[in-house]
């Protein structure tokens, strides 16, 4: 394990969990904690059905770490590590371009994957603004209303709270029906394979599948300006973050919405009265930040940016069973079931342990892009 994830992994381990006692019937558990085993590590990778097309990579891996009992109920802490890495622009400059990013941490979560705390650093090289780092944790208050922010970076520390989304399927006194996990995420990898290995675009990216990309007519073609902001906490479009909600969905027989906390990065400055981002889900990065020297955003001025609302950590999304299908996942052909997602991405594929063992993603042309588990002998 590497030494950041040693650290978080302490902080963890001496962090004593002040949270009620949770509530209602235990679901069943067994010898597994939502369908993992103390020290199961499970690994993921983005790939094609062309692996030669590809020109980025991305790999995530989960670790059940260990199980503790509090206050009467089972908590678990699932460490986390994450890699991205692009490929070589063609011929392009590319201001604000994610080369690669890295980021470890952990998420402790109760019986039912409701998450009470999560810590992760994550590392960034963009292109034309070198390398930066910082740090975020998020701990769910005493009465499970709000989660505690902290954010450092550059050195500087600042708190920001978070409240926890009002919705039909959450019970904040049960602490239940909130998992962790970042849909739009995926998708922003997607983009980002299409861009980068096709060039002549000269559009700012959508930040979602529902917004439109901004001419930038004013620059020459050979430069491109991104908004990344949908890929900065990447990490968070783990499958086995996904993989910890099957257990309630198995329960829910055959479709239910959740809602998913989706951590993000720095938000506003230490002082809390500024924001580093304007509509760049908190990225310091996104177009009218004043960090971004490409940035062709509306709100040049730092001071107009605004601040995120608490809806901004929240995503919901509708899982519904299909059918029983047989899948590639790598070199094995494997009967799972085949799950829609109410966004435009997936289907996504689970196996009988309620494990995500893969997540289709929007076709480039010929090529079929997927996130995908590895099997074991793969390590």
């Amino acid at each position: 394990m590497k030494h950041c994830s040693r650290i978080l992994l302490l902080a963890a381990l001496l962090f004593v969990s002040s949270g009620a006692a949770v509530s209602g019937t235990q679901p069943p558990q067994g010898d597994r904690f939502l369908g993992f085993e103390i020290g199961e590590e499970r690994r993921y990778v983005m790939g094609s059905d062309n692996e030669m097309a590809m020109s980025v990579r991305g790999r995530w891996s989960i670790l059940l770490e260990e199980v503790f009992e509090v206050d009467g109920g089972r908590e678990a802490l699932f460490v986390l590590d994450h890699e991205w890495q692009a490929g070589e622009a063609l011929g392009e400059i590319v201001i604000g371009r994610i080369r690669n990013v890295k980021s470890e941490g952990y998420v402790r979560v109760n019986a039912y994957g409701f998450p009470l705390m999560i810590q992760f650093h994550t590392t960034r090289h963009l292109d034309g603004m070198g390398v930066e780092g910082y740090t975020v944790d998020f701990t769910l208050d005493e009465d499970g209303k709000r989660y505690e922010k902290r954010t450092t970076l550059r050195g500087e520390r600042w708190n920001q709270s978070v409240g926890v989304r009002n919705h039909d399927t959450i019970d904040r006194e049960g602490r239940s029906g909130l998992f962790t996990f970042l849909p739009t995420a995926p998708g922003c990898l997607d983009s980002l394979v299409q861009r980068y290995d096709q060039s002549g675009s000269t559009y700012l990216a959508p930040r979602s599948a529902g917004s439109s990309g901004t001419p930038m007519t004013s620059l020459p073609r050979t430069l491109k300006v991104t908004d990344n902001s949908d890929c900065e906490e990447s990490m968070f479009a783990h499958l086995g973050l996904l993989s910890l909600a099957m257990p309630a969905f198995w329960e829910a027989q055959g479709e239910r919405e959740y809602v998913f906390f989706t951590p993000v990065g720095p938000e506003g400055s230490p002082d809390s009265r500024v924001a580093l981002g304007a509509g760049s889900a908190g990225s310091p990065y996104g177009p009218g930040s004043v960090n971004n020297p490409g940035s062709l955003g509306p709100n040049m001025n730092r001071l107009e940016a605004p601040m995120l609302s608490a809806a901004s950590y929240y995503d919901t999304e509708t899982l519904k069973f299909v059918e029983r299908v047989s899948v590639r996942i790598g070199s094995r052909t494997v009967d799972a079931w085949l799950v829609e997602l109410s966004s435009r991405f997936g289907p996504i594929y689970v196996d009988d342990d309620g494990g995500v063992i893969r997540m289709d993603l929007p076709s480039q042309g010929d090529i079929g892009l997927y996130i995908r588990m590895l099997w074991p002998s793969e390590f």
